[in-house]
């Protein structure tokens, strides 16, 4: 059983309810590293500064040109799992590419287009934790600033790393501390 130290930003409005009925899963056909829950955790980068930055860019709504909520929160806690795949680790990121391989050589066998409904790295991350049954995937990522989803800045270099629960399970509720709250700055 492998042990993270995890980091949660979000709406200070909902911190009670995580703490009382859990974290919502995500489950948008645009996740990162398919269906769970979100976290960073150390590596490269500081997860406190990636959650604060999540906490905060999540409170902009992009129709009504202002934030949503006030205020932000950073919660901090733990995350056990026995199944576990680092794609950090050059082991770990051959088996992700292997299966995926293997999913677009079923794809190509069968003739059929490789359209999906949603975006294909979700499609895959889902289904490489499903045929391996994992409880945690970890990945390094890209998140952008407020400023940059405000002017649409793209970049691929990594600046994050992110921990992706596929059960709630396996998140320590009992543990959650709110190590920070904030106000959000309006643009």
């Amino acid at each position: 059983m492998t042990e993270y130290i995890v980091y949660h930003g979000t709406n200070s409005n909902n911190v009670e309810s995580i703490r009382s009925e859990g974290f919502r899963s995500s489950s948008s056909l645009s996740e990162w590293l398919g269906c769970g829950v979100y976290f960073f955790i150390e590596g490269a980068f500081g997860p406190i500064t990636n959650a604060r930055e999540w906490g905060i860019n999540t409170a902009w709504d992009k129709k009504l040109q202002k934030n949503k909520y006030t205020h932000y929160s950073i919660l901090k806690t733990t995350v056990s799992g026995e199944k576990v795949l680092d794609l950090r680790i050059e082991n770990d990121l051959k088996i992700f590419s292997e299966i995926r391989d293997c999913i677009f050589a079923k794809y190509e066998a069968e003739k059929s287009n490789f359209r999906i409904e949603m975006h294909p790295d979700t499609f895959l991350c889902n289904a490489v934790s499903k045929s391996m049954n994992l409880d945690i995937l970890i990945h390094t990522l890209y998140i952008k600033t407020k400023y940059q989803r405000i002017n649409r800045i793209q970049s691929r270099v990594p600046n994050s790393v992110v921990l992706c629960a596929k059960q709630s399970a396996i998140i320590n509720l009992l543990n959650i501390k709110e190590i920070e709250k904030n106000r959000c700055h309006d643009e």
